[in-house]
């Protein structure tokens, strides 16, 4: 599903009736209701059948099973997919400074991996180090360059000219020589 669907879907989901959903059951017809008792659609039953046309046909469907499904992907449930997916897809563009699990190392050798860092610190003894896992590893921070400025002194030459020199490193450590 592209970004543009998305978006359709989460308008559809903020204009809905807001809430979680559930069913309930008047058999032979099913409805959906909100948590508040509120009413956001119900099935026919065979004997309102006409009011939907001759056109309407239940053979195969599994109107139960079609209500739990539509009340499960209520508004609440559609955007918190929707706001996680985007989350997934930034971290994913960026590359996800989050670590995605945590080692356990014992003298440089990876001995367990938790996927959460208390996991990881309660296999952990005395002499062990509990160290980050990522996806990419985190993009470095580049500082900005120093202008040189005479006016400022021979101090503020030397400074910056120093400082320069330790961020053309980074660059040139990273690939990256023409980052502003």
């Amino acid at each position: 599903m592209n970004k543009e669907k998305r978006e359709k879907l989460r308008e559809l989901a903020l204009e809905a009736t807001p809430g979680e959903w559930k069913v309930a059951s008047d058999l032979p017809a099913y409805a959906i209701y909100t948590d508040s008792g509120r009413r956001v659609v119900q099935t026919p039953n065979q004997n309102n059948r006409k009011q939907w046309g001759p056109s309407y046909d239940t053979h195969g469907i599994d109107r139960h099973s079609d209500a739990a499904y539509i009340a499960a992907a209520n508004p609440v449930a559609v955007l918190a997919l929707l706001d996680r997916i985007d989350k997934l897809e930034a971290a994913a563009e960026v590359g996800s400074a989050e670590p995605v699990a945590w080692a356990v190392v014992h003298g440089g050798v990876v001995s367990d991996i938790d996927m959460t860092k208390a996991g990881a610190q309660s296999l952990a003894d005395d002499f062990d180090t509990v160290e980050p896992l990522y996806r990419h590893p985190p993009s470095a921070a580049i500082p900005v360059a120093l202008e040189r400025d005479e006016k400022k002194g021979r101090d503020w030459e030397f400074y910056a000219g120093g400082w320069n020199a330790c961020r053309d490193a980074m660059l040139a450590a990273t690939g990256d020589s023409h980052h502003e």
